[in-house]
């Protein structure tokens, strides 16, 4: 590349001075820095704010667990913690927590109207929890000052950025593949009788296959008939989850354990991990035509099993150490608990029996 000689030299120097006069260089690292500095800061308090009522959801939606309640009812507390944290220089503010829960204050208002609202309306049929970040420096201010804009014409002093998020909480729309009838699940959690702390060997359930004589039937649904006791399996997608629509749900036509749930029953008791499980409340028809009718989904941990088409046939539990099952029984052991359980589709509608959904959803 050729050198510049003096009169270019001088050209260009002229060119600089007038931009630098006429404020364009000022302007455009003004553009660079001090809008590129609002984006960063949007960042982090969304992210502080995603954290936030991300937490204050979990907190809450674990109803039966007296600390996660006292955290419920502390959510301030958390917001800000969760919010500085996010924070590139650990320095945040929060507006607002708040949310249809009882336990939190309520929202007022519908917000700025704005980017920096959270998205789409507040819903009706879940509990959430809502949380707005603000701009806090060190010192105090909520103002996020300028480096180079302040130097412009017009006197920009800074602004204050925001974020919000919305998590909401309830049941499941879907589960495992997996059904029991609502008075086996009665039995075993009585008057929401949850294992929420360290299970033991007595919490352990022992489910035979429906139509096995230990698989007793219990008390009757409509026009007399008995519901059957135990468990059963469900019409399924490849990943052995059944998806509930118009609050009824199909039997697997197959015998035996479907195929597409041999590695997820054995993933979910390698995790020892709760998993939504279908509660039906009422059934028609019988074998591979049957129908059921959805209650709710509990939330269930799977800790062994005597299964025909699995192998080994026998998985000891984890729990108990033993396999309470022989011969030619199927039979699954587990305990009831109250959860916060996996699930990527929607909300359900149904009653809360112990699995819980939490996601962000604004």
């Amino acid at each position: 590349m050729p050198l510049l000689n003096r009169r270019d030299r001088g050209a260009a120097t002229t060119i600089v001075t007038i931009l630098l006069a006429g404020g364009v260089l000022l302007g455009m690292t003004a553009l660079v820095v001090d809008v590129g500095r609002l984006y960063v800061e949007r960042e982090d308090l969304q992210s502080g704010a995603d954290a936030a009522a991300m937490a204050v959801a979990l907190d809450c939606a674990r109803r039966n667990d007296p600390a996660r309640d006292a955290e419920c009812r502390a959510a301030a507390g958390t917001t800000s913690t969760y919010a500085n944290s996010n924070a590139a220089d650990g320095v945040s503010s929060y507006r607002y927590v708040c949310g249809s829960d009882s336990r939190l204050p309520t929202c007022t208002g519908a917000g700025q109207g704005n980017l920096t609202d959270c998205l789409g309306e507040r819903p009706t049929d879940v509990s959430w929890a809502e949380v707005r970040t603000r701009t806090e420096v060190p010192g105090g201010s909520l103002i996020l000052p300028p480096v180079f804009a302040q130097s412009l014409a017009g006197g920009y002093n800074g602004t204050t950025v925001e974020a919000c998020a919305r998590v909401g909480w309830g049941p499941p729309a879907g589960g495992f593949a997996l059904t029991f009838s609502l008075c086996e699940y009665q039995d075993a959690v009585g008057a929401g009788d949850f294992v929420t702390g360290v299970p033991t060997a007595g919490d352990e359930r022992v489910l035979h296959v429906h139509g096995h004589p230990d698989a007793n039937p219990c008390n009757s649904g409509p026009s007399g008939s008995n519901l059957p006791g135990g468990f059963g399996w469900t019409d399924h997608n490849s990943s052995c989850l059944t998806t509930i629509t118009g609050g009824t749900y199909g039997s697997d036509p197959g015998n035996g354990t479907p195929n597409d749930c041999k590695d997820d029953l054995t993933t979910l008791i390698d995790e020892r991990r709760p998993v939504g499980i279908p509660i039906f409340e009422y059934v028609t028809n019988n074998g591979n035509n049957g129908v059921y009718t959805l209650r709710g989904f509990a939330a269930f941990v799977v800790t062994g099993y005597r299964l025909s088409g699995m192998s080994p046939r026998d998985r000891e539990s984890w729990l108990s150490g033993g396999t309470p099952c022989n011969g030619n029984d199927d039979c699954v052991y587990g305990y009831f608990t109250n959860a916060v359980v996996e699930w990527t589709g929607s909300f359900g509608t149904s009653s809360s029996l112990g699995a819980t959904v939490v996601k962000t959803i604004g």
